[in-house]
């Protein structure tokens, strides 16, 4: 059981972190267009 909770909670940071990736890429790409 130990061994699921720990599979589970490392998804979701998994998750989170390409989420917050993707909106860092995405605020790159609109500040990189802007100075363009």
């Amino acid at each position: 059981l130990q061994i699921n909770k720990y599979q589970i909670l490392g998804k979701k940071k998994k998750a989170i972190g390409a989420k917050i990736l993707k909106q860092k890429l995405v605020k790159k790409n609109i500040t990189t267009s802007r100075v363009r």
